[in-house]
């Protein structure tokens, strides 16, 4: 009967970490502020961030509320945050041929990479200027702590880019965007040469990340020839891409 015994005695204490998980996860949850609750249900928890893990990301993060008209992000400029809107919202401009649009609650602005599953820890050049439309309460993370919490667990940061994700889906499904149209190509042209300028400034970039960039390239149609021409911008010849070894540059910061 040994045995047997033995096996109960091992699904007894999986089954008793479980338990223990949840019961943790659920008073993890309820010391949650209501805001934090609210945004934690809104966007990870369906995505299977527990509230632990959404604990870490409070943790790396830091609550700002802004006035009306405050930029966010600036158009052609180096921006190292990257932030989650809680309350209020935000209008995004793109040149002067683009019409402009907002964002609202509980969606990310200065993501670039993040859908895709690139962790940047360096400042990215943003491709649109992105201002607060009324007072607004923000999540924000610099890239550097938010690349730290996500490198620290797989599981959250799979969980993080899929909640990013499924916000990029949510802003292309606008009914006053045009998600098809030439002015979402070039935008997604531009947030590609942006992430690429990032990751090739540090004079490096490895099997893993050209994959991901690759994806990206698939997922919005950006031609090999136009890659080409971005990681010539860059400095960097195709065989450097190839050999994942360029020269590095220094990318200016702004917080």
């Amino acid at each position: 009967l040994w045995l047997p015994f033995g096996w109960n005695l091992l699904f007894m204490l999986i089954n008793s970490g479980h338990i223990y998980r949840i019961v943790s996860e659920k008073r993890e949850a309820e010391r949650l502020p209501p805001a934090a609750l609210k945004l934690w249900h809104g966007v990870f928890e369906h995505q299977g961030v527990s509230a632990v893990d959404f604990a870490k990301l409070l943790a790396a993060g830091t609550w700002v509320t802004l006035r009306k008209g405050a930029t966010l992000q600036q158009e052609g400029q180096p921006s190292n945050s990257v932030f989650l809107i809680v309350r209020g919202g935000a209008d995004v401009a793109i040149g002067k041929s683009m019409p402009s649009y907002s964002l609202h609650e509980h969606q990310f602005i200065g993501d670039m990479g993040l859908s895709s599953g690139i962790d940047i820890s360096r400042p990215v050049r943003g491709v649109a200027t992105v201002s607060t439309n009324q007072q607004t309460t923000c999540l924000v993370w610099t890239r550097e702590n938010l690349c730290e919490v996500l490198e620290s667990s797989p599981r959250l940061a799979a969980s993080f880019h899929a909640a990013v994700s499924a916000d990029v889906m949510r802003k292309f499904q606008d009914p006053s965007r045009d998600p098809g149209g030439s002015d979402a190509a070039a935008l997604w042209r531009g947030r590609y040469a942006s992430v690429l300028e990032a990751v090739l400034s540090t004079g490096a970039v490895s099997e893993q990340l050209k994959g991901q960039l690759e994806h990206f390239r698939s997922i919005h149609r950006i031609s090999a020839e136009e890659h080409v021409k971005m990681v010539a911008a860059c400095g960097w010849s195709v065989a450097e891409y190839a050999a994942g070894s360029g020269p590095a540059t220094a990318v200016a910061f702004e917080a």
